[in-house]
């Protein structure tokens, strides 16, 4: 699919299209991040616990 990139709605078009990929990669990267620091402090709260 062409984009024209010479107006300037074309532009914006393109920026934003650019922009939420990168967004969204950020924030699920963030998303997993925090999932995997609550997993791994809950897994040593369960190995800390006296048998």
């Amino acid at each position: 699919m062409h984009i024209d990139t010479n107006g300037p709605m074309g532009a914006r078009i393109f920026r934003s299209i650019w922009n939420i990929p990168f967004l969204s990669r950020k924030a699920i990267f963030n998303f997993i991040y925090d999932l995997f620091i609550l997993l791994f402090s809950t897994c040593n709260y369960l190995i800390g616990l006296p048998k």
